[in-house]
């Protein structure tokens, strides 16, 4: 259990990282061009995280935790495709970041709080014995010490 558990956080923490944005003043009331072409894909990452809380809270014993494991890996990737996609845009303009910041940190709150609470249950019950599902963590513990 505790390999599960700490894999579990380890990986959480990774993910949360990559998807959190450092708390910041307010938003403008205006966006430029290029932060709002960073809101869609704040929109996203919310709605990402939220399948996956849906995923995991639907995990209720070994079965169902194997049977999770490969659309969790395929969300996962998903979330590291929008950071890229973010991570692009904001390299050629890192105002934009900072701009959208405040905006993005009201966005993602409530999904990144259930993330975080989801993630922690499956840990809590060790996974439910699920190695497919260790695997999923491990390879996102993984991918984000990139």
């Amino acid at each position: 259990m505790k390999t599960f558990l700490l894999t579990t956080v380890l990986a959480a923490s990774c993910a949360f990282a990559q998807a959190a944005a450092p708390a910041a003043p307010a938003a403008p009331a205006e966006l430029s061009a290029e932060a709002q072409a960073l809101v869609p894909f704040v929109d996203e990452m919310a709605a990402c995280m939220n399948q996956i809380s849906d995923r995991l809270d639907s995990i209720k014993d070994k079965a169902s935790a194997d049977a999770a494991a490969p659309k969790l890996a395929e969300l996962f990737e998903q979330l590291k495709t929008i950071k890229t996609k973010v991570t692009e845009i904001t390299a050629k303009n890192p105002d934009a970041q900072l701009e959208i910041q405040g905006l993005a940190s009201e966005k993602l709150k409530a999904p990144l709080t259930r993330f975080m609470q989801s993630i922690a249950n499956v840990a809590i019950n060790n996974g439910y014995e699920s190695e497919a599902l260790l695997e999923v963590f491990t390879s996102l513990q993984e991918d984000s010490a990139m």
